[in-house]
């Protein structure tokens, strides 16, 4: 028990996660560019969405098997958008030097893209100055 309320249960947290599921569909926040799995929640209202919320939402959608993700969202400080790569069978890692040069091709003062290999994104302390577009063909080089 965390203070007077119990620890949500299992059960409990995903009948929230498939109404956030449901959300994605309904707001049409997931489409496919070039392969990749896109998902928007700029503007999202509706709390924390579980990583896996999306991955499941296109399945019922049927949309085509992907192996790379990308996330766009609000940033705030300065406005603007921010974006969070994933991929599952490839290294990611050559990929944020590429994006941080293309970034500062716009803005020579942009911080960096950085990350993992398989999971990463923009700059914290920079908005995104690409558009989902450039961030997938680079990222699909």
């Amino acid at each position: 028990v965390l203070g007077d309320r119990p620890w949500p249960t299992a059960e409990f947290y995903w009948e929230e996660q498939n109404k956030k599921q449901q959300y994605l569909v309904a707001e049409n926040r997931l489409s496919m560019i070039d392969g990749t799995l896109m998902i928007d929640i700029r503007g999202w209202q509706h709390g924390y969405l579980d990583p896996r919320c999306p991955l499941r939402a296109a399945k019922k959608l049927g949309f085509p098997a992907h192996n790379m993700t990308l996330t766009q969202r609000d940033r705030r400080n300065p406005d603007g958008v921010s974006y969070t790569l994933a991929a599952s069978e490839r290294d990611l890692n050559p990929i944020w030097e590429k994006l941080t040069l293309a970034e500062r091709e716009i803005d020579p003062s942009f911080g960096a893209w950085g990350g993992r290999e398989t999971v990463g994104g923009s700059s914290w302390n920079h908005a995104s100055n690409l558009s989902p577009e450039q961030v997938i063909a680079i990222a699909s080089q």
